[in-house]
This record gives structure tokens, C-alpha cells and sequence, in this order.
């Protein structure tokens, strides 16, 4: 399916494209725009139907353009286990969202821009992902600005697990979460909101760059009140977080749970001050009660330029070195290309308002041309956006197969 007509998206409030248990299937370069309904029941753009079996093995969904819809892409999988959460979102541009962009899914290389646009709802730009690499959320300055985000805020959480009982470790790595409005984010960058629950699985959160402090709880908060039978580990390292003025005293970089069998591994935080280069310094704190706490710095804000979205680090900067394998803290690499989406739309596809600028602070290569790059591809030498690992050995099926 390339697109779908006006006529039909228009007709079509629930879903725009709705799939129920596709396996391989190719959702690719549509363009969905105006799928709303104001009582959270629809108004998604690509939306997947579970049930508890239902498996989306080898399905990708790539270079779709995906604009003012209640939810851009979501997968409703089961609370029972990880149904659902087999399939790729990958290069997709979603933004302008009622509640959150994109929910349950491995997501690569996606822009998702200004969600949560409501006075009623709290929504997250991604909620409950299980590998997520790679991605870029913002908002822009004309939307933080205008009507309802200036009263009440908009964008207020970047990334949002809670107490469904997926069986999966979740990664989250090479994150931007960037608010151009420091007053509205009033949530964390990654929020593990398991509350009464337990925390089901380990966590690991690395290389997020969280430049959206306002008066926000932390880069990463872990919430759990109840302790899992079974050792869990959490891990939160290599991070980067720039507060507003005024904000730093009183915000830590990460929160931990105070729960025995939860290991806290946390290390590597590197805290900015301001968005000042001559305002050097920031509180670089951990609150975590089990494991480890390691390296924390404090320094000058080192990116290039914040306001046009370049987050690749400034020549010499400290954070470029200060990871513990002796890279870069933060982000590392981030790519997407807007003639992938566009090409076959004879370039008449617009986006909105500032771009985010491709980010290098290691190669960001996209070899295979899959929109997955090398640094987070599982086969980098073959076109695999699904990124299908059938046997959980870290190496792509299309690698497996002997086709690179």
C-alpha cells in the first residue's frame, strides 16, 4: 500500500491503516494527515490490532509522513506479554499529535514532533517502546507558544513506560528530547512509570541527550512502589542534561527506585547549567538507593546549536570523550533524510518548522540505505528494515541468512 486517497483518509476516523496479525507485511511512504477524534476511542494514523498471539514478525513500517492525527503509529499490544512488539517503525515523520506519536514498538531513526497538543490528556512522545535507538523528539517554538501549550503546557513527558507486563528487556538508546520552551516540560525525558507494579524487566537508558529541563523531575525517573520477585537491574549512564536557570538546585539527573531487588547501575551524567557557554557548571546528582553510582561531571553546554537543532557536540568539548568507552556522552548519532519520505511525493511534502539537524559525534553512515544506521543496524551490510532477529543473537536474520 503506497497511499491512501483523501477521500478515504478523511472517511476513515478510527485508523487511516489498520493491520491485524501482518507478518512481513510493508507499510511505506503514505502520507495520513487529519485522523482525529476528540474522545481518545481513534484517530490513528497506522494502528495494529492485538490479541494475545497476535505476532507482527518482520513487518517494518518506513518513511511515512504522518501529520495531525490523534496518535500517529500505535500497537495496542496485550498486557499479557510482548504481542505486538516484534514489528520495526523505522524513518517516519510524525508530528502535530493529540496524545503521544508513537506507541510499542522497535523504533529507529524516527522525528516526532509536538504531541500531546490537548488541555484534557497528558500524553508522551513514545510510550512503551522495546528497543528504541536513534530517535529525535522535539517541539518547536511556534507550537510551544500558541494556544493550549501556553497555559497548560504541552510535550510534558518524552518518553513513558508503565505497569504493562511486557516480558522483554527494554533498551532506550541515542535519544535527542528536546522542548524549545523549558516552562512547559513539566514531566522527565524518560519517565518508568510502573507505579503499584513491579518493574517487569531490566531497563537500560544510555547516550540520551535530555535538553528539556524546565521544571522537570529529571532526565530519567524510575517509579515503582512494589519489589519484583526477581532481581531486575536498572541502568542509566552516559547522559546529558541541560537545565533552565533557575531549576538545577533542585532537579536530579536520574531518580531510582528504592526497591531491594533493583539493582541501580548509574554512571557517566554529565550536567549543563544553562544554554550559556559562560555559565559553566550544574548539579549532578543520582538519588538511587542499590548498585553503583560512577563518573559525573559538570560543565559548559557543548552543543552547537540548540535553537536550530544541531546537537552535534562542539570541537574539543569535554562530553566528547567522557562516556565510558571514551566516546561521547549524549547522543551519538541520529539521520534522517527527508527526500526518502518525499521523493515519491514529486517533493510536495512539507515539515513543520524547524528541522533537526542530522547528528555525527560518531559516524551516523547509513550503509544499506534501510534508514536504520550502522551504529544501531543488526545486519548493516543488507536492506532490513524490519530488523527481524529471530533468534535473539544480536545479528539480523538477513545476516543469518548468509546474504551480506
Amino acid at each position: 500500500m503506497k497511499s491512501l486517497s483523501k477521500k478515504r483518509i478523511e472517511e476513515m476516523l478510527s485508523e487511516a491503516i489498520e493491520m491485524n496479525a501482518c507478518q512481513n507485511c510493508q507499510i511505506h511512504n503514505n502520507v495520513i494527515f487529519g485522523i482525529y477524534k476528540e474522545d481518545e476511542s481513534g484517530g490513528v494514523g497506522i494502528a495494529g490490532l492485538n490479541n494475545t498471539s497476535t505476532s507482527y514478525a518482520g513487518t517494518s513500517i518506513y518513511n511515512n509522513w504522518i501529520v495531525n492525527t490523534s496518535v500517529g503509529i500505535e500497537f495496542r499490544a496485550a498486557d499479557a506479554d510482548d504481542s505486538g512488539r516484534d514489528m520495526a517503525v523505522v524513518h517516519n515523520y510524525v508530528s502535530h499529535t493529540r496524545a503521544h506519536g508513537i506507541g510499542a514498538a522497535m523504533m529507529f531513526s524516527n522525528v516526532i514532533k509536538n504531541w500531546d497538543l490537548n488541555d484534557t490528556v497528558t500524553g508522551s512522545g513514545v510510550k512503551f517502546p522495546r528497543i528504541y535507538r536513534g530517535n529525535v523528539l522535539m517541539t518547536d517554538i511556534a507550537v510551544s507558544a500558541g494556544a493550549p501549550c501556553d497555559v497548560d503546557g504541552c510535550s510534558r513527558y518524552g518518553i513513558e513506560m508503565n505497569a504493562l507486563n511486557y516480558t522483554s528487556d527494554v533498551e532506550i538508546t541515542d535519544t535527542l528530547i528536546y522542548n524549545s520552551n523549558d516552562d512547559d516540560f513539566t514531566g522527565s525525558c524518560v519517565f518508568l512509570n510502573f507505579g503499584s507494579t513491579a518493574m517487569p524487566n531490566d531497563v537500560t537508558v544510555s547516550h540520551l541527550t535530555c535538553d528539556a529541563a524546565g521544571e522537570s523531575t529529571g532526565a530519567v525517573v524510575l517509579s515503582t512502589s512494589k519489589d519484583p520477585d526477581l532481581t531486575k537491574t536498572f541502568t542509566a549512564n552516559d547522559i546529558f542534561h541541560a537545565f533552565s536557570t533557575g531549576n538545577s538546585s533542585s532537579r536530579a539527573i536520574v531518580n531510582c527506585s528504592a526497591q531491594d531487588n533493583i539493582i541501580d547501575v548509574v554512571g557517566n551524567l554529565f550536567s549543563a547549567n544553562s544554554y550559556l557557554a559562560a555559565d559553566k557548571g550544574g548539579t549532578v546528582e543520582s538519588v538511587c538507593d542499590e548498585g553503583s553510582v560512577t563518573q559525573t561531571m559538570s560543565g559548559m553546554y557543548q552543543y552547537r546549536d540548540r535553537l536550530a537543532i544541531d546537537f552535534n557536540l562542539v570541537d574539543g568539548a569535554d562530553a566528547l570523550t567522557a562516556a565510558a568507552d571514551g566516546g561521547p556522552i549524549g547522543i551519538r548519532a541520529f539521520r534522517f533524510d527527508r527526500a526518502r519520505l518525499n521523493d515519491v511525493w514529486s517533493d510536495t511534502l512539507t515539515f513543520d518548522y524547524t528541522f533537526p539537524k542530522n547528528i555525527a559525534n560518531v559516524s551516523n553512515v547509513d550503509t544499506d540505505g534501510d534508514g536504520v544506521i550502522d551504529l544501531h543496524d543488526n545486519c548493516d551490510g543488507v536492506w532490513n528494515p524490519s530488523q527481524l532477529d529471530t533468534n535473539e543473537n544480536d545479528k539480523g536474520d538477513a545476516c543469518d541468512r548468509g546474504l551480506n
